[in-house]
C-alpha cells in the first residue's frame, strides 16, 4: 500500500519554501505570505521586532512560539 503526502508543491498549489528555516510551507492566514517565512519564523520575527522596538509583555504567543530574545 501506498502512502501519499498530501503537502507538496506543483501546479496550483500554493506552497514555498521559508527564506529563514528552509521548511516547506503554505500561507495560513496569519500575512505570513509576502514575507517569504513560515508561520513559526514570522511569528517569531515580529516577537523580535516588538522586543527591539520597546519590548512587550508576553515572551510566547500562540502554538508555543517564543520570542528567539527572551
Amino acid at each position: 500500500m501506498y502512502t501519499v503526502s498530501k503537502f507538496q508543491s506543483g501546479r496550483g498549489r500554493t506552497t514555498y519554501k521559508c527564506g529563514s528555516c528552509g521548511k516547506l510551507t503554505r500561507d495560513t492566514g496569519y500575512g505570513e505570505w509576502g514575507s517569504d517565512s513560515c508561520k513559526k519564523c514570522f511569528v517569531e520575527g515580529g516577537l523580535e521586532n516588538q522586543h527591539n522596538d520597546n519590548g512587550h509583555e508576553s515572551v510566547q504567543y500562540e502554538d508555543g512560539i517564543r520570542c528567539p530574545s527572551c
